[in-house]
């Protein structure tokens, strides 16, 4: 009898043990981070694209750019993103006061950290250009650890960077492209971003669920070097199902008047996009920086034109949480 007892309290404590473990394995509090974090992936804008009129240029004009960042700024203040993945920010050399990151750090994005890297100089301006990662709690660069951020040049004018940072612990990977739409050789460097985001996951042992691709994204989603990277990497876009058919979210759109002065009226496109790896639980996704305020017009220096929009490019905006690495699953 007592042998008996013992038996069934072994399978008892067995089928407890059993259960614990499979509630601990599918939880979402075990596999996935706590909470959710918003991205937001925007180019400030480098002003070095001349009118499509080509009678004057934007580049150096500060003035005009301070407009600009103050709308920016406003726009940052209602979103309140935890991470903000930006290309061509500018300073001008010797000038602290005529820095992106200084201005906006001042405002809307006071108390951030700042992770950038230098893709280029000009000299005819006296301009620096970076791209960057700027991250709030509770998304912060680890202050312990020497900085893992890096940049590969793809071709002329293109560049993809990365930067890590830790939410609740855990690493996550954020590669920052800038590929341009009218690159004649975009599509063959897709294999090659592929091979270099690969290869830095694996030597820095990042868990590939923590991995984020985002930024300016030349060509069509259709293409075949595109569509493999996506594959490979088991990388998806963040819109899939929050832009319907007949409202496909355009990014680059003549009906924003910035970017029909500097582009003239090309087809519409949607180039600005947040990949993420498809284990990630995603809970939002669209454009923003899109509102245009007929009542806010920014002076573009002698050019005398007037723009409704801060931005060449719409920003797009993505809520998200990742999931967890065991040891196994990692690159």
């Amino acid at each position: 009898m007592i042998k008996k007892s013992k038996i069934i309290f072994s399978l008892i404590f067995l089928s407890f043990i059993s259960t614990a473990c499979i509630e601990q394995l599918f939880s979402p509090q075990a596999t996935y981070d706590a909470r959710k974090i918003t991205i937001q992936s925007l180019s400030l804008f480098n002003q070095r694209i001349s009118l499509a009129s080509k009678k004057i240029a934007w580049k150096g004009d500060w003035i005009f750019r301070r407009d600009r960042l103050d709308a920016i700024d406003q726009t940052l203040r209602g979103v309140k993103p935890d991470v903000l993945i930006f290309q061509e920010i500018m300073e001008k050399k010797n000038s602290p006061y005529d820095t992106d990151q200084n201005i906006l750090a001042a405002g809307s994005l006071l108390g951030y950290s700042w992770q950038t890297v230098n893709i280029r100089e000009f000299n005819d301006s006296h301009e620096l250009e970076s791209m960057g990662l700027v991250t709030g709690l509770p998304v912060y660069k680890d202050p312990f650890e020497s900085s893992r951020k890096k940049m590969w040049k793809l071709g002329k004018d293109n560049y993809l960077s990365v930067f890590i940072a830790k939410t609740e612990g855990h690493e996550i990977a954020f590669f920052n492209l800038k590929l341009s739409h009218v690159f004649a050789d975009q599509e063959i460097w897709y294999s090659y971003i592929k091979d270099r985001i690969q290869e830095y996951m694996s030597e820095h042992s990042i868990c590939p669920k923590r991995l984020v691709l985002a930024g300016i994204f030349g060509g069509s989603p259709s293409q075949k070097d595109y569509i493999n990277l996506l594959q490979s990497l088991q990388l998806e876009d963040s819109s899939l199902g929050f832009c319907e058919l007949e409202n496909p979210c355009y990014t680059e759109t003549p009906e924003n008047p910035l970017f029909l002065a500097a582009n003239g009226d090309t087809p519409p496109r949607r180039d600005v996009r947040i990949l993420i790896h498809r284990s990630a639980l995603i809970y939002s996704s669209n454009r923003n920086f899109n509102d245009l305020k007929e009542n806010h017009t920014f002076f573009s220096g002698s050019s005398k034109q007037i723009h409704s929009s801060p931005v060449e490019h719409f920003g797009w905006l993505t809520s998200v949480r990742f999931a967890r690495c065991n040891d196994s699953s990692l690159f």
